[in-house]
């Protein structure tokens, strides 16, 4: 349990550099872990909704996608993909290593390479709300002032 203790604090204790980088207040960014719930919330909105209307997808599969993804970033911090592709391609690498390395649990593994890998149903909807997710922190942002 020590290992999914730390891997929790750690999301909950890092501030999205993005924001920072966009000059929002490190005391007003959202945590990883913030946007990781927010992103899982959004996903099993939109799951479940595509479902009722008849599209064959796992609403839980698609929060489980969206709450799981970022956390290669509780060991290597949250680098931001500011620069370039080969930027993001360097970031994902090393993620993908370390959740490899240091996460005990096969199933949370396994959710974190169909996230990267992108090719179900779920994974394309997690990855949308990832979007969505950071989307709606602007929003909040914008009517902060910030």
């Amino acid at each position: 349990m020590n290992g999914i203790c730390h891997l929790l604090q750690a999301l909950k204790s890092l501030a999205r550099t993005g924001w920072m980088l966009r000059s929002v207040p490190r005391n007003l960014a959202e945590s990883v872990a913030e946007h990781s719930f927010l992103a899982a919330v959004i996903a099993l909105d939109i799951a479940s909704r595509l479902r009722s209307g008849g599209i064959d997808v796992d609403p839980l599969r698609a929060s489980a996608l969206a709450l799981i993804r970022d956390i290669g970033e509780a060991y290597v911090g949250d680098i931001a993909k500011v620069f370039d592709k080969l930027t993001g391609a360097v970031k994902d690498s090393i993620e993908l290593g370390v959740v490899e390395e240091k996460v005990e649990n096969e199933f949370l593994k396994k959710l974190y390479w169909e996230f990267h890998e992108g090719r179900t149903r779920e994974a394309l909807i997690a990855r949308l709300c990832d979007y969505l997710a950071t989307y709606v922190q602007a929003k909040v942002c914008e009517g902060m002032g910030v």
